[in-house]
């Protein structure tokens, strides 16, 4: 079985003439709590903000509690206290420095597989 991920919660919004309303530079839009510290800031575009938004949702399932408070991005939860090298990779993935995450989905997918084997 493989979970997939369709939607972010973010829908493009039609104007009344019935275009289509693109996103703008300095526009944040999201679900606050799965959004970067960076995105939270309107900074520019990264794919940064989805491996954050997974990094999210997969402490929330293993947890059940969200891992930062929506309005700061600011961790709320200790995710070092999960068992082995899972809370680290979860922390390291939850990182306020872009820098210090995984640099893509294969490696943050490929060190959870790992961590959960």
């Amino acid at each position: 079985m493989r979970a997939k991920v369709l939607d972010f919660g973010l829908a493009k919004a039609l104007e009344a003439g019935g275009g289509l309303t693109l996103t703008i530079p300095g526009l944040v839009a999201g679900t606050p709590q799965y959004m970067a510290p960076e995105h939270l800031a309107g900074e520019e575009p990264s794919t940064d903000w989805d491996l954050w938004a997974v990094a999210v949702m997969t402490v929330e399932m293993i947890t059940g509690t969200l891992p930062v408070r929506a309005t700061t991005g600011v961790s709320i939860a200790n995710v070092d206290d999960l068992p082995g090298g899972l809370g680290t990779l979860l922390s390291r993935a939850l990182s306020s420095n872009p820098i210090d995450r995984p640099t893509s989905a294969r490696e943050f997918v490929d060190e959870l597989d790992r961590e959960l084997a």
